[in-house]
């Protein structure tokens, strides 16, 4: 279960239950996990969030539980306010529910990934800092199946096991439930010690900033591939990409809206929501809106965000902003996330003025 997206209270991530929830100890997890809405806000170095959203009806507006401030619903810094630890957060950009309750987080800013037991907000395991919770250096210890920098996304497939959009790595990781180490590597040619962008050229098995991950019911992978601005799709347990969205066709081109803007472009593309039917949801973050692809299909038959047309990417001015968010919502800014109620259907979007991470390039070979 993917988070719903609300308003920026500083870099924390809040828990906003549902009159329906009841704390009622032999209520199963899954369905606690069902009824919770998460709130994320990110703060990033150098990035803020902008207006947003949210396409449901909340009935709580007090949060029961704050992550990522140590407890404290006043706190709004980073690491605060005892530095790194397994309750702190440095822009968390995306948080995901097991069947059992356990909470996943994407510890961007700390190049972690945290794992939080059902109801508490204090991690008991980490990725990516080799078991420590106290340090978040950036590759800890080298470009290795155990290192992180800058996760950006995570999905967990119906066994629990975990896949991690290492964006700045530009790579994908695979993690079998349950371990810190992982055992898949997508981007990189099969090496967990690089992390060059489009190893080996552009390709079916290469990666420059991904920042998207998403698996079907039937285990196959999308990855958002943002710098070569195109959504790569791998069968399960494959690594090498069988169809391509946003180049035509093509594995080996990264063109920006390539033979222009339409339902088949695609400039930047970030993260993902999938329905039950299997129609796959792409935030066009570039493109200033959100794609509907029917399953199977790479030609989008639906657009958000720009008054139903495919060939214009009009993006919204900052000064109209807090009228498009509320009651105009035809246009959006930057489409950066989606979220598909599992009640309803209906779809939220996180529209916001933030830049995107730079293009880094790669420090391995």
């Amino acid at each position: 279960m993917k988070m719903q997206i609300s308003k920026q209270h500083g870099s924390a991530v809040v828990v906003q239950p549902q009159t329906t929830f009841q704390k009622e100890s032999g209520m199963k997890r899954q369905k606690v996990a069902h009824f919770i809405h998460l709130a994320v806000a990110l703060l990033i170095t150098g990035f803020t969030m902008g207006w947003t959203q949210l396409a449901f009806a909340q009935a709580s507006t007090t949060a029961d539980l704050v992550y990522g401030q140590q407890g404290s619903f006043t706190a709004s810094g980073t690491n605060d306010p005892n530095g790194v630890s397994a309750s702190s957060d440095n822009g968390f950009q995306q948080a995901v529910f097991d069947s059992n309750g356990n909470l996943y987080a994407a510890d961007t800013g700390n190049s972690r990934i945290l794992f939080f037991p059902p109801g508490s907000t204090t991690a008991t395991q980490v990725y990516g800092q080799l078991g420590s919770f106290t340090s978040n250096t950036q590759n800890n210890g080298g470009i290795s199946a155990n290192s992180l920098m800058a996760p950006y996304d995570l999905a967990l497939d119906s066994s629990g096991n975990l896949y991690v959009a290492d964006s700045y790595n530009n790579r994908v990781l695979f993690y079998p439930a349950g371990s810190t180490t992982a055992t898949r590597v997508y981007g990189q040619l099969g090496s967990f010690t690089t992390n060059t962008l489009n190893k080996g050229g552009i390709s079916a098995n290469s990666l420059w900033l991904p920042q998207g991950v998403i698996v079907d019911s039937n285990g196959n992978l999308y990855i958002g591939d943002f710098g070569n601005n195109r959504v790569l799709f791998y069968p399960a347990g494959s690594t090498t990409a069988t169809r391509v969205y946003g180049q035509g066709g093509s594995f080996t081109t990264n063109t920006i809206n390539k033979g222009g803007i339409s339902a088949s472009s695609l400039y930047q593309p970030q993260k993902f929501a999938m329905d039950p039917s299997g129609n796959l949801y792409v935030a066009d973050y570039g493109n200033s809106r959100v794609l509907v692809y029917p399953s199977g299909s790479t030609t989008a038959t639906r657009v958000y965000g720009q008054l139903g047309s495919f060939t214009t990417n009009t993006r919204t001015t900052a000064e109209s902003a807090p009228t498009a968010y509320g009651t105009h919502t035809e246009r959006l800014w930057t489409a950066a996330a989606i979220s598909i109620s599992s009640t309803t259907g209906t779809i939220g979007r996180c529209s916001t003025p933030r830049a995107a991470p730079p293009r880094r390039r790669s420090t391995g070979s």
